[in-house]
């Protein structure tokens, strides 16, 4: 990650202290949704149908009127961000609490840092380096951005650039706060999942630029994970492969899972790819009975019940190819 930053990482808390999250999890994933379910949703022939079949679910609830399916990412965004702040507010400190507030936190710092006009003047630009206040919300946190922040000030970011140069930057940016969260760590199987699943983010961004337009010289320049470059480099030095590109920037285990993947499908959709990667690295952690690390499943399993039901609903509301919608789904966690 280049330059080691100095962490104050603080000793695993109690056991005890997570007994509440922790039962709070067990009750919780009873309602998390399968596969033969989601397989249902996707059978669904338009919203009435969509909202028969969510009655045997908990969000039978949200989807009162057809238009509600229609509208279906607003409602569920709002629903699972409360869903993941209620699990969050039962947590003790730890540095779980901040990975999993980097996703919501990255969302406003990005709305900011693209704005229209955003950093076109000296002032704009001083606007865009305070905007990273957003996402580093701590002096360590700020000190891990150093290199993002100071582009922004002598005009080498690329606010003036292109959609998918500004996405290159700001990604890297969101994936360097999430190895150093990963570092703060103090309990080893949710550190690997979150070390881990930095990198793959990393990888998944980088890749997905590329095969997005950007040109490699555009990628190595902006995408600075640390204050570094080479991770980029190695990623798009084995493009024609890019799955063993990543692989050995991760745990044994989960390279060789990542180098197993099918090429076509990475091309198709390299976020499932990484996470069916980390798939056994949630499953670790979820054997834990009490800890961090059984939160931190069940947060990663509530995400990707999020990402499903999104996809079912956007295919029933759109009309989209439900075999090809069927192929994006995440493999559930729980």
């Amino acid at each position: 990650m280049g330059q080691a930053i100095p962490l104050l990482a603080p000793a695993s808390p109690d056991p005890c202290s997570w007994g509440f999250a922790c039962g709070r999890t067990a009750a919780l994933e009873s309602g998390l949704c399968g596969r033969a379910f989601f397989d249902g949703l996707l059978r669904a022939r338009g919203p009435s149908e969509a909202r028969a079949a969510l009655r045997s679910s908990p969000y039978q609830a949200l989807f009162a009127r057809d238009d509600d399916i229609r509208r279906s990412g607003p409602v569920l965004d709002a629903h699972f961000a409360l869903a993941r702040r209620e699990m969050l507010d039962a947590c003790p400190a730890h540095p779980l609490r901040d990975f999993a507030e980097i996703p919501p936190r990255y969302r406003s710092f990005r709305a900011l840092f693209t704005r229209p006009g955003a950093g076109a003047s000296a002032s704009g630009a001083d606007d865009l380096e305070n905007s990273f206040r957003l996402l580093a919300h701590n002096p360590l946190y700020a000190a891990a951005l150093a290199e993002h922040r100071a582009m922004v000030l002598r005009k080498e970011a690329p606010q003036g650039a292109g959609a998918v140069e500004r996405s290159i930057f700001l990604d890297s940016a969101a994936c360097t706060l999430m190895g150093l969260v990963a570092q703060a760590t103090p309990e080893p199987l949710a550190r690997k999942y979150m070390a881990n699943r930095a990198v793959l983010s990393a990888w998944a961004a980088v890749m997905r630029a590329r095969w997005n337009g950007a040109a490699p010289d555009a990628i190595r320049k902006w995408f600075v994970f640390g204050d570094s470059r080479h991770m980029a480099t190695a990623f798009l030095a084995g493009e024609a492969s890019p799955a063993a590109a990543a692989a050995p920037f991760c745990a044994p285990d989960i390279g060789r899972a990542l180098a197993a993947s099918d090429p076509a499908r990475a091309r198709a959709d390299v976020d499932a790819v990484a996470a069916d990667a980390l798939r056994e690295a949630v499953l670790d952690c979820r054997l834990v009975a009490c800890g961090s690390e059984r939160v931190l499943a069940y947060l990663v399993a509530l995400e990707t019940e999020a990402v499903n039901l999104q996809l079912c609903l956007a295919a029933v509301a759109g009309g989209m190819d439900r075999a090809v919608v069927a192929a994006r789904l995440r493999r559930e966690y729980a």
